[in-house]
């Protein structure tokens, strides 16, 4: 019963936070930077990649073809990375 109540506790709490915009932890999402008080802020020039990466994509380009354009202006970013940018636009 006590663990049923710390499950449930620790969930409220994690809601909460999402709730309030707070980053919960992981790996920071390509195109945000954490911001002082926890939250994810835009990256601007991970922000212009991303709308790179969506413009080449409705172009038809694959994947990798796409990392690579944007690996070429200096962002750290591999095919895996292009897909979940895409999934975080709707795309």
């Amino acid at each position: 019963a006590e663990r049923d109540r710390i499950r449930e506790r620790i969930g409220q709490v994690k809601a909460d936070q999402k709730a309030r915009g707070r980053y919960l932890g992981g790996k920071v999402p390509f195109g945000f930077q954490l911001g002082e008080s926890g939250e994810l802020v835009p990256h601007e020039a991970e922000q212009e990649a991303i709308r790179e990466i969506v413009a080449l994509r409705a172009q038809g380009k694959a994947l990798r073809v796409i990392a690579e354009a944007v690996r070429a202006k200096g962002h750290n970013i591999s095919h895996e990375g292009v897909a979940g940018a895409l999934r975080a636009t709707g795309i």
